[in-house]
C-alpha cells in the first residue's frame, strides 16, 4: 500500500471530504491528490499538519503504509 492509498483509507475512515481536508491543513486540493496517486510527496510539516488537523490518532499516524 502506498502512503496516497492509506492516506485516502484514513480520510474515507473517516468521512472527510478533500475540500474539507484542503481546509483545515491549507494544502493544495491538487498536490492531495498527486499524493494519492504517488505523484509527489507531502513535506513534514505538511504530513504533521494533516495528523493534526484531520484528527488522525497516533496510531492511526504510527502504522506502516
Amino acid at each position: 500500500m502506498t502512503f496516497g492509498q492509506y492516506l485516502e483509507k484514513c480520510i474515507k475512515k473517516r468521512d472527510i471530504s478533500i475540500s474539507h481536508l484542503t481546509k483545515i491543513s491549507g494544502i493544495n486540493r491538487g498536490k492531495l491528490y498527486y499524493v494519492y496517486d504517488g505523484k509527489r510527496k507531502l513535506t513534514e510539516d505538511e504530513l504533521f499538519s494533516l495528523i493534526n488537523k484531520a484528527g488522525f490518532s497516533s496510531v492511526e499516524s504510527d502504522k506502516r503504509f
